[in-house]
């Protein structure tokens, strides 16, 4: 078989191919860097994102410590407010109305002795001083406490005969008293 096609045909093709293939290989490499520009930018923009959710996870989760702080202050400022009450409800006992105690001492004294004194300390221990006319009526005043609801062990600490003096009344000799005893505590009255 004999070629009819000149030479140089062939060669501008090839020539042609050649810068042809060159194209296309260009367009691919062009193409390729392309996607590959695109796919670092959304790479890049996930990544900024993601820092910006981490960045928020950050400060929420500073927040849940200082939270948590604030709650074990407040948790350790309840064992210690709570440790006070326990001490405070343990040296104070249970309530006492002191009202209806008060009320009681008002009535357990007769008008002729009176009270110029009257202490309670931490363990509901009392010590009342004051003044009576006659001895019988320190008696009274003993036998009534006794009998009281509000008052047990009661014990005489003191009795003096003494001279008494106030401004427009005469001297006169009464009996001075001391009296000490326990409060008693009931709860809810």
């Amino acid at each position: 078989m004999i070629d009819l096609i000149p030479k140089k045909y062939y060669e501008e093709r090839s020539v042609k191919l050649d810068k042809l293939g060159l194209v296309i290989a260009a367009l691919i490499i062009i193409v390729l860097i392309s996607l590959a520009g695109v796919n670092y930018l959304r790479l890049m923009v996930k990544q900024n994102a993601l820092a910006k959710k981490v960045q928020i996870a950050r400060e929420q989760l500073q927040q849940v410590r200082n939270k948590t702080t604030e709650v074990l202050k407040l948790k350790q400022d309840s064992k210690k407010i709570k440790s006070q009450l326990e001490e405070k409800q343990a040296v104070m006992g249970s309530r006492v109305n002191w009202g209806l105690v008060l009320e009681d001492l008002r009535e357990i004294l007769p008008e002729t002795s009176w009270l110029v004194q009257y202490q309670i300390n931490e363990n509901n221990e009392f010590k009342l001083s004051g003044y009576a006319l006659e001895q019988n009526d320190l008696e009274v005043v003993i036998n009534r406490l006794k009998k009281s609801k509000y008052f047990s062990d009661i014990y005489v600490e003191l009795t003096n005969q003494t001279q008494f003096s106030q401004s427009g009344y005469p001297t006169r000799v009464v009996l001075q008293y001391q009296l000490s005893g326990q409060v008693v505590v009931k709860g809810g009255e």
